[in-house]
């Protein structure tokens, strides 16, 4: 039984890897909506939130947020304040 839970948990952590790291950055300009944390049912985070957390673990996370600040629609803009 413990193994079956570390194999799920693994792959999920595996899963989750994989899809921020297919994430193209400049795809926050133009967010949809805004939201942080878990979002429906499966308490998913939004395209905007894993392309928040990828930017914050840039070195240059202060001019890209300013960038965002100022191209972004409001959303994005959002997230660039959130920082």
């Amino acid at each position: 039984m413990k193994i079956k839970i570390i194999f799920l948990v693994l792959l999920c952590s595996s899963m989750m890897m994989e899809t921020t790291k297919n994430i193209d950055i400049s795809e926050i300009y133009k967010v949809q909506f805004f939201a942080m944390g878990g979002v429906g049912f499966s308490g998913e985070q939004t395209l905007g939130e894993k392309i928040f957390s990828l930017i914050i673990s840039q070195d240059n996370n202060l001019k890209t947020f300013h960038k965002v600040y100022i191209k972004g629609n409001n959303n994005a803009k959002v997230y660039a304040i959130c920082l």
